[in-house]
């Protein structure tokens, strides 16, 4: 594939989030365990802790659910979910000091799942010693820089140009604003680009919306919304591990 310009996904691209064996539910209790421990810790009346885990899950879930709504970007951030759970479900009356103190306490709680996807930095590194130049955008309610300090401790922060998080830039994949930010910062024109990532719909679907090649990481589970078919998302190609991307981009990789 003949490009000039590499972009990447983050969750189940390059870093797994997902607790092992788990899944997505199990990657939000984790973050509301550490929130529950904070609360409960300072005294505040919270919920019965089975109850409160599954009431922060939904929560997080509903936000995500969301997108193909294409609601305020401003509702989908970390701080924003917190403040909601915080009164709309519990009742609290938070300062902005607490709602900052139970967004630490939530990343850290789902931060010990954060892991690397064996080849992820061997690729990023092949790619960069090609002299292509490498981009992240990564839809998450998580403020940019708990991602970036989890990028920089697996060693592949230094291989990235810039990175683009829908929390910090308030634009969201699939849509298109977030990838033509990506686009402006390479100073190219999106077909010279592709962009990598595990979901047809906020991966594939999204960065053809904005014109860029794509490479689908094929998944066991795929999921779309119901007005777009899966016969729809065609990408320009599909490997099965991250790993097999440098084949595909780096002559004689």
């Amino acid at each position: 594939m003949n490009v000039r310009a590499v972009l990447f996904d983050m969750g189940g691209t390059l870093l797994h989030f997902y607790p092992p064996g788990g899944g997505w539910e199990d990657m939000e209790k984790s973050g509301a365990r550490g929130l529950y421990a904070l609360l409960t810790g300072l005294g505040y009346g919270v919920p019965p802790y089975d109850e409160a885990l599954e009431q922060s899950w939904q929560v997080m879930r509903n936000a995500w659910i969301s997108l193909g709504d294409n609601p305020d970007p401003q509702t989908l951030t970390l701080e924003s979910r917190i403040r909601a759970l915080l009164t709309e479900i519990w009742g609290l009356e938070p300062t902005d000091g607490l709602v900052q103190m139970a967004q630490h306490a939530y990343i850290a709680g789902a931060q010990v799942n954060v892991r690397p996807f064996a080849n992820a930095r061997a690729v990023l590194a092949a790619l960069k010693t090609a002299d292509l130049p490498i981009g992240l955008i990564s839809n998450t309610v998580w403020p940019g820089h708990a991602h970036r300090y989890d990028l920089d401790y697996y060693g592949m922060l230094q291989f990235l140009d810039f990175t683009l998080f829908s929390s910090d830039e308030l634009a969201w994949k699939p849509f298109a604003t977030i990838f033509e930010r990506a686009i402006e910062r390479l100073g190219i024109v999106p077909a010279d680009a592709v962009y990598i990532g595990d979901s047809l719909f906020f991966d594939v679907y999204g960065a053809q919306q904005a014109g860029l090649k794509t490479i689908w990481i094929e998944q066991p589970r795929r999921w779309w919304p119901p007005s777009l078919g899966i016969d729809d998302i065609i990408p320009n190609s599909i490997v099965k591990d991250i790993g097999e991307v440098t084949a595909l981009l780096v002559p004689g990789g």
